[in-house]
């Protein structure tokens, strides 16, 4: 499990994120960023960064359980998308996750893109 204020290197979009939450440049802890487990934010080392700050049993059990559902509403929405249509389709439904909508294609190899209209809610691509 990360450091809580660890950001991730590449965001979403493609941004790239240059600074934890607490404030310290990733390249701070060197050049080679390309080797994540040398960051303090992976490795438990506190000589590198004094702002660790590594999750508990409890909240790693609770993200997993958020994690569980968060995978559950995404292979449900999946299953709707699919039997809407095939290859080269692509639509929306509603969000079994927010009942917004759920915009999606299905490539010609099956694999499904999708995203609902609702900031930070289902969103993947195969």
């Amino acid at each position: 499990m990360n450091c809580k204020n660890f950001t991730g290197i590449m965001g979403r979009g493609g941004v790239i994120h240059e600074t934890c939450e607490a404030g310290h440049r990733y390249d701070s802890f060197g050049p080679r960023l390309e080797y994540r487990r040398e960051l303090p934010c992976i490795a438990r080392n506190e000589r590198l960064c004094p702002d660790q700050d590594f999750p508990t049993r409890e909240e790693m059990e609770q993200r997993e359980k958020e994690f569980d559902e968060h995978f559950r509403m995404i292979t449900t929405a999946r299953a709707l998308i699919v039997a809407q249509g095939g290859p080269g389709s692509s639509g929306s439904v509603e969000c079994p996750k927010c009942k917004g909508v759920l915009l999606y294609s299905i490539a010609g190899n099956r694999h499904v893109h999708a995203q609902c209209e609702t900031a930070e809610c289902l969103a993947w691509i195969e």
